[in-house]
Formats: C-alpha cells, structure tokens, sequence
C-alpha cells in the first residue's frame, strides 16, 4: 500500500469516528421521526459507491484512466475540507442537529453561518468529502462513482427534510429557500 493510500484509509477511518461519535451524541428519541428511510438511501447509496469503486480497481485498471498524483492530492484538501465543512456545519446547528429528518418542539430556522447562503451546507460537505475521496483514488471512474452515487442519497435526504421544514415553518421556509440555494452556493 502506498503513501497515498495509507492517508486516504486514515482519513476515511477518522472521518468514520466523527460521523459515529456525531451520531452518538446527537441520537435522540424525544421527537417522532419523519426520515422515510433517508438514512438508509444515503447509507445503501454510499456502500455501493465503496462497492463499485473496489470493483473498478479490482478489474477495470486498463481502462480506469489514472488520475495525476498532484491532482490526487488536490484530492485529499478537498476531503478535508469537505468534512471540516460538515462539522461546522453540524456545530452552526447546534442542539438541532439530529441524524434522522425529525422536528424538535422549540427548534427555529437557523439562517446564520453557511445556512445564509445554502440550506444543506452539512451535505454539501459529505458530498465534497467524497469528490475529495474519488480525486484522491487511482481512476477517473472511481471518481465518478463517488461524485454521483453519495449525491443521489443525498438528494432524497434533502428532499425528505424540505418537505418536513415546508409543513414545520411553511411561509417562513419559502421566504428562506427564495433567496437561498439547497446544496452549492448561487447554483443549486
């Protein structure tokens, strides 16, 4: 196993501890939960992307396309910030925060911190987490892989908790998705 791969297993360990200790921490049966099996999407979504990824290494290196070293480590930075931009994230929301789409009694809308531009800043960071995982691996389509399959979890995860925040704040959320973006400032 080479450098690269040593700091790319370690990362992706690490990044595992904080999302269970995040999980842990946060896990809470004080509200009825309204998560329609989103946490299983993004999980089967995410597994298949590992699935398919090894497969590809496994049995596609002729065609795989090998991403320059510079561009792998560009990889890692983006990984890196990716997750540090979750947690952020996850730290702006506060007591909020719960790993499944629920609704807590006293919870407001946060629109401070990176919610003033985008609504899902946390996912925006999983999802560039896992870009930065896909540049930081040995091919092209391993990198397409974690580019699109994490995503299409997250997408339904998101749209489950819009349709939660609509019913939950409903004119307040409209106003707040008018001049907000879901996943990627200005764009989307």
């Amino acid at each position: 196993m080479d450098r690269l791969s040593l700091v790319v297993n370690g990362l992706l360990a690490a990044w595992a501890i904080l999302e269970l200790y995040t999980l842990a921490r946060h896990w809470t049966a004080r509200t009825p939960s309204r998560d329609k099996g989103s946490m299983f999407v993004i999980g089967a979504s995410v597994a298949l992307a590992f699935l398919l990824s090894d497969t590809v290494n496994l049995w596609a290196t002729g065609w795989n396309g090998p991403i320059p070293a510079m561009v792998q480590l560009f990889g890692l930075v983006i990984m890196v910030g990716g997750i540090t931009f979750r947690f952020y994230s996850i730290h702006i929301l506060g007591r909020f925060f719960t790993p499944v789409v629920t609704f807590q009694p006293e919870q407001t809308l946060v629109q401070n911190g990176p919610y003033r531009y985008i609504r899902h800043p946390s996912y925006t960071g999983v999802w560039l987490a896992f870009l930065g995982l896909g540049l930081s691996l040995s091919g092209w389509i391993q990198f397409a892989i974690f580019a699109i399959f994490p995503l299409l979890g997250l997408l339904y995860r998101i749209h489950v908790e819009e349709q939660m925040l609509l019913q939950v704040f409903g004119s307040l959320y409209r106003q707040y998705a008018a001049h907000t973006r879901k996943l990627i400032p200005y764009l989307y």
